[in-house]
């Protein structure tokens, strides 16, 4: 009975040793053999967690000066990012200049002063407008990639338009105190700004819905809700354009013509607080555009050859930059700001704020688009001088060069 129980216990005393042994084992083991990670290397070997990586492209660099042959004076340029079609409003030629693939199609005709283009998001239509024609001519072109398949009817006399991508609107406005409102080809209302004289710029908020245009003649700002006018306030003088940051809410006014009243070169209200803040950086200001990306806004300021960045009601710095500043555009994908000096035949390029590059450009840069998809930059060149007769009087002369569309890439 003895030897039977003592067996019985050596037998479960060597069990227990090897299960102490194993156990130490796996333990020592795992002591050795850590899992990778991004903090303890456990050979030479290191596993990191894969982490996605997108790199910003360099900065545009000058690639061709397009001719844009029988054009005078471009006045206006943008991209279908659709399409792809790049359109440019000759303001002497009363055409416009098609670019397909980075090479001139042709020019289309399509009546006189063309203004503004607007190009329809997730389309191939883009709306162009042009000041006046012939009777029994409507004003605003359709274009559908790159032929002019309709016509919209006008208002008076239509200046510039947009898209409304709330309501699927579009919107123009009219230098006879009116902001045309339209559905495709038809006219869905008038919004009538008694004594509002010229109504020039306009912008529209696409959280909101609601659209903002600007009087250049009374410095009001009229505010529209679909078709119904729900708002005005003053604003500075003689509005050139209108901007909106749509993330941080702010909207600026560039001022081309401050008087002794509103004596500002720029102003800014907030989609909350029509308040306006003056702000003052120069003799006047041309145009303005906006940084979704870093909530930024850019000011060019063609007297004085500046530009002034922004944030919020605050200057951020004013910057010099080449002489006689007047468009600027900037990339949403990006954060890339375009400013074409038009006197300087270049192109300043600006990131956060900072100057990063100076490219050249054709003569006498005027307008700039983007196309956000490639972020390609297409500059129209105005290809201008004034000559003024023996009593002064003074008009454009468009045809001693070749107009061009400089693209950066």
């Amino acid at each position: 009975m003895n030897s039977i129980w003592y067996t019985l216990l050596k037998r479960r005393l060597i069990v227990l040793i090897l299960l102490a042994f194993s156990t130490l084992t796996f333990f020592i083991f795992s002591l050795g053999h850590k899992p990778a990670s991004a903090h303890v290397a456990d050979t030479t070997y290191t596993y990191l967690p894969i982490i996605s990586y997108n790199p910003l492209p360099e900065p545009p660099q000058f690639f061709a000066n397009v001719s844009l042959p029988g054009a005078l004076c471009p006045n206006d340029i943008a991209v279908n990012e659709h399409s792809g079609i790049v359109y440019v409003a000759n303001s002497y030629s009363n055409d416009v200049s098609i670019l397909q693939n980075d090479a001139f199609v042709h020019n289309v005709t399509i009546g006189k002063l063309p203004t503004d283009i607007a190009p329809i998001p997730n389309s191939d239509r883009t709306y162009i407008t042009h000041l006046t024609d012939t009777a029994g001519v409507n004003q605003i072109a359709i274009f559908d990639k790159t032929a002019l398949v309709a016509r919209a009817p006008d208002y008076f006399e239509p200046h510039d338009i947009i898209y409304n991508p709330v309501n699927g609107y579009v919107y123009v406005t009219d230098l006879n105190s009116a902001v045309r409102v339209i559905n495709g080809t038809s006219v869905v209302a008038d919004v009538l700004l008694s004594g509002a004289g010229w109504i020039r710029s306009i912008e529209v908020d696409p959280l909101t819905g609601l659209v903002y245009a600007a009087s250049w003649e009374k410095g009001i700002v009229y505010v529209i809700d679909g078709t119904t006018l729900i708002n005005q306030f003053q604003a500075g003088w003689g509005t050139m354009e209108i901007a909106l940051e749509p993330n941080s809410g702010y909207f600026y006014l560039a001022h081309s013509d401050p008087n002794q009243t509103y004596t500002q070169n720029i102003s800014v209200f907030h989609r909350n607080n029509y308040t306006v803040t003056p702000i003052y950086t120069g003799d006047k200001s041309i145009d303005v555009a906006t940084d979704p990306i870093f909530g930024l806004a850019y000011a060019t300021n063609n007297k004085n050859n500046t530009v002034t960045v922004l944030s919020g009601r605050s200057v951020v710095r004013t910057v010099s930059v080449g002489d006689n500043p007047r468009a600027v555009t900037v990339d949403p994908s990006t954060g890339y700001a375009f400013v074409g000096n038009h006197d300087s035949n270049t192109v300043t390029i600006f990131r956060n704020g900072e100057v990063i590059s100076t490219q050249e450009a054709g003569r006498q840069p005027y307008a700039i688009a983007v196309n956000s998809q490639t972020n390609e930059v297409y500059v129209a060149n105005r290809t201008w001088r004034i000559v003024c007769d023996d009593l002064g009087r003074c008009d454009p002369k468009c045809d001693d060069y070749t107009a061009t569309v400089t693209i950066l890439r």
